[in-house]
């Protein structure tokens, strides 16, 4: 029958115990010995000098100093060999503590601000509110034209999407508030990028595939030319971005007006890759093309490593690492990113969302980050509905 590890420990403990009161009493036996012979231990070598000179004999060599020396050298040793012990004793101690301050830490930091919990409550609730008073008042007859601004206010399902979005944000940055990489004076911001598949890119006219295709990074502005590459694109929605600022709360808390975007971001497309059962290696950019393909968050905690991320994949040529590469590096906006897809009702992807901040390491990690996106999906199903809505009225 083996021994169980607490009580070879505790078998060891007992040892320990036994050797560290041994080693004292030693000690003591060693002084007392000492203190009885004291005179032959100063008559006999080392002490005496005259004792150097002399060749060891039976009958010169004291038996009492003899014997002390040894005891002291054996007390020693024991004392060295304790101490020893005790060192490592003490490093196993303090590595442990800083094991558990350590997972203390990452304990504490996957948990939210003390109050962010309330401030998620009333955040859906401001937003239901919001959606289900907007829906109601969009189904009035104006009577005049102050009735009928506020009705068309109403009818504005990106309007919906901005104020949701504030709210979203207005979390992310009070997620990041206990966190040594938090806030501090970030600018957070978020969109929605829509996807748009490859029927629906064949079918657009002229104009407006020259439009969409000449927004599109790392991708031929020739439609026909980068349609043989791609499944399709994924579309930022000008009208679907907000951003915090400084000088305004970060949520819109005036539910009865307009809600403004983003307008600092510039018309922008990312390509999105399939794989085929012949060439499984996904050649999408970290991100939001990513995260809609794999079904899953992405978390980009530096975007200069991006260009790093695509050379390692091995999947892009040259002149694309290049382009990557210097447009990163130029992209303060959106320094650390968190994406996550949008699925209609079907389960069908059909958006990303895409939260981000002019700083490093948003949400400080990936795990924090997941967590995040976990907490704030039931805004995620707020803008399926929206989406679907938006679809069916042609907003899009």
């Amino acid at each position: 029958m083996k021994t169980s590890e607490s009580e070879l420990t505790q078998k060891d403990k007992s040892t320990n115990w036994i050797f560290d009161a041994f080693i004292p009493i030693w000690g003591l036996l060693t002084g007392f010995w000492g203190s009885i012979n004291s005179s032959f231990i100063k008559e006999a070598f080392p002490l005496n000098a005259e004792m150097w000179f002399i060749e060891p004999t039976k009958e010169n060599i004291s038996m009492q100093a003899s014997v002390f020396w040894l005891l002291l050298i054996i007390f020693s040793i024991l004392l060295a060999f304790q101490q020893f012990r005790l060192h490592k004793r003490r490093r196993a101690d303090q590595d442990t503590l800083t094991n558990q301050i350590s997972n203390l830490e990452k304990v504490l930091g996957t948990m939210p601000p003390v109050d962010f919990m309330d401030a998620l409550s009333k955040a859906f609730q401001d937003c239901d509110n919001y959606i289900t008073g907007q829906k109601a008042i969009a189904k009035y007859t104006a009577q005049n034209q102050s009735e009928e601004e506020v009705i068309k206010l109403a009818k504005d399902y990106k309007n919906h999407t901005r104020f949701i979005l504030s709210n979203m944000i207005a979390l992310a940055s009070q997620w990041d508030s206990t966190l040594t990489s938090g806030p501090h004076g970030a600018t957070y911001r978020g969109n929605i990028m829509i996807f748009r598949s490859k029927e629906y890119l064949v079918n657009l006219d002229d104009t407006a595939a020259k439009i969409l295709f000449s927004s599109a990074h790392f991708i031929h502005e020739d439609r026909k030319t980068a349609l043989q590459s791609l499944d399709g694109i994924l579309e930022v929605d000008i009208e679907m971005t907000y951003r915090s600022a400084s000088n305004q709360s970060d949520k819109a808390n005036n539910q009865s007006t307009l809600i403004p975007h983003d307008d600092e971001i510039k018309p922008f497309a990312l390509g999105v890759k399939f794989p085929t059962p012949d060439k499984d290696t996904l050649q999408n950019l970290p991100g939001a093309p990513e995260a809609f393909v794999t079904d899953r968050p992405t978390i980009i905690p530096d975007n200069t490593a991006i260009a790093d991320l695509c050379k390692r994949a091995g999947c892009f040529q040259n002149s694309e690492l290049d382009s990557i590469e210097k447009y990163y590096e130029a992209d303060a906006k959106g320094r650390s990113i968190i994406c996550w897809p949008i699925k209609d009702a079907e389960g069908n992807r059909i958006a990303v969302i895409n939260i981000y901040r002019d700083k490093k390491d948003i949400s400080i990690d990936s795990n924090r980050a997941n967590r995040l996106v976990g907490i704030l999906q039931p805004f995620t199903l707020m803008f399926r509905d929206i989406l679907t809505d938006t679809n069916q009225q042609n907003h899009l």
